[in-house]
């Protein structure tokens, strides 16, 4: 059934409340004395003001928005908008019109950069709804206007067989969110057969939470525009394609920049056997090889190497890695894929997807 949205209506934000100003404000009062702690600088407390729209930046979202065959105009336009928003201090009007497609893990990686515009530039970035009932759904569902507090003029998707988890951000390691995803993803759809899965899966998303606080934001970089030791996560299923996915982004320095200070030994030894050129994209596949931690600490450093062996042991899925400007797919049949872009992502997004799964019982 057809449903009726306004089309070309700007965003209707909920921040320009008062109520929801005096909270943020009063949150953001509080942040800025832990920072001038840390020797960080504090947040602008803003004034409780509309959006300029005479003198804003009209942005036109690309067409197709994923990370597989628009990587570069993806990628691109999310920079942009950092650029335009918290360099440059403008005011930036995003048009959705022209969007026709959207991927989860491309909802995820620009709800995050609207969120850190938004709390770095309150009150700077606006938008307009798109026309595309498909991309409108795929921002509702993932919960993209409910993360920038943002009215939503559709229902979420109608479709009985799909079902995505709201994104959840965090800082530091939050595990209980990782089971109320697992308990919201799974539901009484899907049946652990065996407790192998939900073991692996729940330490491999515990440790990339905890890499968030010990490797992604150092404490030797000093950036201005860093929301530190942020994290997004997110999860959906298909049940026509017995497909289970987990989406984990952060906005951190990345793998290629963190893997030589964690194991330098490691990197001067592939630079050996590759000659100079280690790209970014080896170094990301080395990563998910390593299963002892740098910090030495019982428990941890298994990670990504977690994720990659539950993939070994399935007929269906991938682990895909985008840090930096590399990317690094290892497929279920154990076959693996490096690329390496000329634009660069900022931090690191872990997309991990399995398919047919025996360990997964589907509830007819």
């Amino acid at each position: 059934m057809k449903r009726n949205y306004p089309n070309n209506l700007e965003w209707n934000v909920v921040h320009a409340r008062k109520s929801w100003h005096r909270k943020l404000v009063s949150r953001l009062k509080k942040k800025n004395r832990n920072r001038a702690k840390l020797g960080l600088t504090a947040f602008e407390i803003p004034s409780r003001r509309k959006f300029d729209f005479k003198s804003c930046r009209h942005l036109d979202v690309p067409e197709v928005m994923n990370f597989r065959d628009a990587y570069d105009d993806t990628v691109k336009f999310i920079r942009y908008i950092f650029q335009q928003v918290v360099v440059k201090k403008r005011y930036v009007l995003l048009h959705f019109e022209k969007c026709r497609e959207i991927s989860t893990a491309a909802c995820v990686v620009l709800a995050a950069e609207v969120f850190r515009c938004e709390r770095l530039r309150p009150y700077h970035i606006n938008g307009k709804y798109p026309l595309s009932e498909d991309v409108h759904a795929a921002l509702s569902d993932i919960g993209f206007y409910k993360l920038i507090n943002v009215v939503e003029h559709m229902a979420v998707s109608d479709d009985p067989d799909r079902y995505i988890v709201k994104l959840q951000t965090g800082k530091r390691g939050q595990p209980q969110l990782i089971d109320t995803i697992k308990k919201l993803l799974f539901g009484d759809v899907i049946k652990l057969t065996e407790k192998q899965l939900g073991n692996q899966l729940y330490r491999g998303l515990t440790e990339a939470m905890l890499n968030v606080h010990h490797h992604a934001y150092p404490d030797d970089i000093q950036r201005t525009d860093w929301l530190v030791d942020q994290w997004w996560m997110t999860g959906h299923r298909d049940y026509r394609k017995r497909e289970v996915q987990f989406l984990f982004y952060d906005q951190g320095v990345g793998i290629p920049h963190t893997l030589p200070k964690k194991w330098p030994e490691i990197v001067n030894s592939m630079a050996r056997l590759v000659g100079a050129g280690v790209t970014s994209a080896d170094l990301i596949e080395k990563a998910t090889e390593i299963g002892q931690t740098s910090t030495k600490k019982q428990g941890r450093g298994r990670g990504l190497n977690d994720l990659r062996r539950l993939i070994e042991n399935e007929t269906g899925g991938e682990l895909r890695l985008l840090s930096g400007n590399g990317e690094y797919i290892y497929s279920a049949n154990g076959e693996s894929k490096k690329k390496n872009r000329t634009d660069s992502l900022d931090g690191t997004l872990v997309v991990w997807t399995i398919r047919n799964s025996e360990m997964l019982e589907w509830v007819e």
